[in-house]
């Protein structure tokens, strides 16, 4: 019983002294959190923003062109960045492994044509509505249904082409896709 008592007074008062931490130690590490910091030059555009990492990102859209269409943009991960510009704020996304399935043409009431893109990054400007997109690989497809699909199709391509870059204007009314370096191949049975 001595023993226990004695083990137990003598764990408080380590206790005490380990979980005290001396105003030395706070110091040193609040030089090593402050080094490890960034620098950021007074006027430097990091300086003036706001920014957010995010991850799992999913942005979905609609077009009211030829009918309700649907649009999924996805990104692993991205970082938003808040830009005050003239009295306003400038919102610019930067995402990594993009993917986006929209969809193009419903046909009649059974059929649908979709594009579907993959990007290792691409940036969103959501001032200007344009999202540029850099190694780009796509695809179109034409499957049955009117919803847009959670993924893609797994049926053969209408077309299927690679880019360096794409451009993408997204408004309410339409989206306009202007590609650079554009190579691509088509199913002439499926056109």
């Amino acid at each position: 019983m001595l023993f226990v008592l004695t083990f137990f007074l003598a764990s408080a008062v380590a206790g005490v002294q380990i979980s005290h931490v001396r105003e030395k130690d706070r110091m040193a590490y609040r030089t090593l959190v402050e080094s490890s910091q960034p620098q950021l030059q007074e006027g430097s555009l990091a300086s003036q923003c706001s920014h957010q990492m995010r991850e799992g990102v999913t942005k979905e859209f609609w077009i009211n062109q030829n009918g309700r269409l649907k649009g999924r943009l996805t990104s692993q991960r991205s970082s938003l960045f808040l830009f005050p510009e003239k009295g306003k704020i400038d919102v610019i996304e930067e995402m990594k492994n993009v993917s986006c399935l929209m969809q193009e043409t419903l046909i009649d009431d059974h059929k649908q044509e979709l594009r579907y893109f993959e990007a290792e990054k691409a940036t969103y400007n959501y001032t200007t509505q344009l999202l540029v997109a850099n190694e780009v690989k796509f695809w179109k497809y034409q499957i049955d249904g009117q919803d847009l699909p959670d993924t893609p199709p797994t049926s053969p391509p209408l077309m299927n082409g690679i880019a360096d870059t794409m451009i993408i204007t997204i408004t309410g009314s339409s989206v306009q896709m202007n590609a650079d370096h554009f190579k691509a191949t088509f199913d002439p049975k499926k056109e």
